[in-house]
């Protein structure tokens, strides 16, 4: 399981920690491990915020319609063939 990092996050409790947006997507690109044995790999509470793009791709004004940051629980990483 992934957690922060972060010095001024380690020293909360568990529950309170949040990856920033930057070490999530710095885990997302450098995250290379296969399965082994039944282990699977999870980030806690990751920082996801809604990029430009997806306004863009659905027509989304972002003036009209913004969305929080979220923190999910737990996201899996899972290893996939890119195409």
């Amino acid at each position: 399981m992934f957690t922060s990092t972060s010095k001024d996050q380690v020293e909360l409790k568990l529950s309170a920690q949040k990856i920033d947006y930057q070490e999530f997507i710095t885990i997302l690109k450098t995250f290379k491990h296969e399965p082994i044995d039944g282990k699977r790999y999870f980030i806690y509470q990751p920082t996801v915020i809604i990029p430009q793009e997806f306004y863009d791709k659905f027509n989304v004004p972002s003036y009209k319609v913004t969305f929080s940051n979220c923190y999910p629980d737990f996201m899996e990483l899972k290893c996939t063939e890119s195409k």
